[in-house]
């Protein structure tokens, strides 16, 4: 009976770690799509669609790397990222409350698309449309209270 109550718990652990880490990918991946509706709304008035891309590897890089793990995050800043033989662009801005819809996502938006519009590769039938991931980061400085979420906007760069 011991042995079967300790088998029980080690799965019973498995499933958890299991489900809290699908939790988080969805998470994000709910803000990252609310991120990108943002950026195709009427509000910012693009002349670009923005659609998602698969560049996880290259922020994570530039978040170890070039942002020092959140040490030498400025936001705001254009970072270029060189990661296996591509060029990147990064934008960081701060996650907003409530980053699972849309209208909190407006005022970054417009920034990220100003900066994106001019620095990200441009691709589609008219040079109309940016792939972009958005990787999602926390960095708590030394003796604060709270930790600063960050988001990690990344395409490649424009030739």
């Amino acid at each position: 009976m011991k042995m079967f109550k300790k088998l029980m718990a080690v799965a019973l652990t498995a499933v958890m770690a299991v489900s809290m880490l699908t939790g988080c990918a969805m998470n994000d991946a709910a803000k990252q799509n609310a991120l990108i509706n943002a950026l195709n709304s009427d509000s910012v008035k693009s002349d670009y669609t923005y659609s998602s891309a698969d560049y996880e590897g290259a922020a994570k890089h530039a978040w170890k790397n070039e942002l020092g793990e959140g040490k030498t995050v400025v936001p705001g800043n254009v970072t270029k990222v060189e990661y296996k033989e591509k060029n990147y662009v990064c934008y960081v801005v701060e996650t907003p409350d409530g980053a699972k819809k849309a209208v909190n996502w407006a005022a970054d938006a417009k920034l990220i698309d100003q900066v994106m519009s001019v620095s990200a590769e441009k691709t589609g039938d008219k040079k109309d449309k940016i792939k972009i991931d958005v990787t999602f980061e926390s960095y708590k400085a030394q003796g604060a209270e709270k930790s600063t979420h960050y988001a990690i906007v990344i395409a490649k760069a424009a030739v």
